[in-house]
């Protein structure tokens, strides 16, 4: 998956049903996720919950250790999903969308 324009090798993320979304990229980091009770969707189902996440939705790595690319940054107003098929979902939020925070 292609996500606004960094290429993803994830296949699936962990959600804890609000807003944060982080790639999960290996065994380690699923059973981390587990153990933390986030649930676990496989990527392709990343821009569905986005969508309708909370505004202060964010996408990052779940390992956080050393440098990390900021993947989708909180109050992000629009972000460019292409899954590995090619097909492209944006998820346009309006400024007023980011709860008053900003």
């Amino acid at each position: 998956m292609i996500i606004n324009g960094i290429k993803v090798t994830a296949t699936e993320f962990a959600f804890e049903g609000c807003h944060k979304f982080y790639l999960i990229e290996n065994d380690a980091e699923r059973k981390s996720a587990l153990e933390l009770d986030y649930d676990i969707y496989p990527i392709e189902k990343l821009p569905e919950l986005f969508q309708g996440s909370c505004p202060l939705r964010f996408i990052h790595p779940w390992n956080l250790e050393g440098d990390f690319d900021d993947i989708v940054s909180q109050f992000t107003n629009s972000v460019t999903f292409i899954d590995d098929n090619g097909n492209v979902t944006i998820c346009d939020f309006p400024e007023e969308d980011n709860g008053g925070l900003l």
